[in-house]
C-alpha cells in the first residue's frame, strides 16, 4: 500500500484546495466528484479550479463535498496511522 501520509500531517479539506491536488491524494476522490456531477475532473483546465469554483460552475453544495472527500482522506490516514 502506497504510504500517502507517511510523515504527514492529517489533511484537512478547505474549499480553497484545486482539484488536482485533492484527485493527487487518493483514487477515491476522482468517483466523488463525479458523483457531485463533475465529470470534466480530467480536463486540463478544471485541474486549477477550486472546490468552491467547481462546485460553483456545477450547482454543487461545498460543504457536502468537503465533508465527503475529507471522510475518505481521514479514513485513509487513520489507516496508515493504526499500527503507530
Amino acid at each position: 500500500m502506497l504510504k500517502l501520509f507517511k510523515n504527514k500531517k492529517r489533511i484537512t479539506v478547505t474549499k480553497d484546495m484545486s482539484v488536482s491536488y485533492l484527485l493527487r491524494q487518493d483514487r477515491e476522490i476522482r468517483a466523488i466528484l463525479e458523483d457531485a456531477g463533475m465529470h470534466c475532473v480530467g480536463c486540463p483546465s478544471a485541474m486549477d479550479e477550486t472546490i468552491e469554483m467547481a462546485c460553483l460552475i456545477h450547482g454543487a453544495d461545498p460543504a457536502a463535498l468537503m465533508e465527503r472527500i475529507q471522510i475518505v482522506l481521514d479514513r485513509k490516514y487513520d489507516a496508515e496511522h493504526a499500527a503507530d
